[in-house]
C-alpha cells in the first residue's frame, strides 16, 4: 500500500512547478494553474500507473480533489494514511 508521502511525490512529478501554500490533502482542480482538466487527467494516468490501477469512467469523474484521489484509492486497497 501507499501513503500521502507517495502520493505527494507522483503530484509533484506531474506538476514539477507546482507551489502551493494550503496543505496537500487540501488541493483540488483549479487550485493551481497547473492542475487543469489536462493536469488532472495526467494525474490520474501517472497514479493509475504508479499504483497499477485503473478507475472507471464513473470514478474518473469524482477525482477532482487529493481527498477524493485518497478515498478512491483506499477503497481499492492499495491507500493507507
Amino acid at each position: 500500500t501507499m501513503n500521502q508521502n507517495q502520493l505527494l511525490i507522483i503530484f509533484k512529478e506531474v506538476f514539477p512547478t507546482a507551489t502551493f501554500t494550503v496543505a496537500f490533502n487540501k488541493l483540488e482542480l483549479n487550485s493551481i494553474p497547473e492542475w487543469d482538466s489536462i493536469g488532472n487527467l495526467n494525474l490520474i494516468l501517472r497514479i493509475e500507473e504508479a499504483f497499477d490501477i485503473r478507475f472507471s469512467s464513473a470514478e474518473l469523474s469524482e477525482l477532482k480533489s487529493i481527498k477524493q484521489i485518497e478515498q478512491a484509492l483506499k477503497d481499492k486497497d492499495v491507500y493507507e494514511d
